[in-house]
């Protein structure tokens, strides 16, 4: 993952909210870092607006994958595949 950091001029915050609401919507936050960010964006506007934009993709995403078809016989391979491996 690249750590580059984002800047938003209206916000002095506004990378280190961007990192912890991807850790957010991955579900890999800290209690600290969730408390934080819903109390940042309280009172702040641009990264309010982040969060939802971020979080409007990763839904539309989900949707779009979960009514994508699978190719059939795919699972087989899949499974056939992972039997080659031995289990520890």
């Amino acid at each position: 993952m690249m750590d580059k950091k984002i800047h938003n001029p209206e916000c002095g915050e506004f990378s280190k909210c961007v990192k912890i609401l991807n850790l957010i919507l991955d579900n890999e936050a800290t209690v600290e870092q969730e408390t934080y960010v819903h109390e940042h964006i309280e009172s702040c506007m641009v990264c309010f607006e982040q969060y939802e934009l971020e979080k409007n993709i990763r839904d539309l995403i989900k949707t779009k994958l979960a009514n994508m078809p699978v190719p059939e016989g795919l699972a087989n391979q899949i499974r056939s595949k992972i039997q080659i491996f031995p289990h520890h």
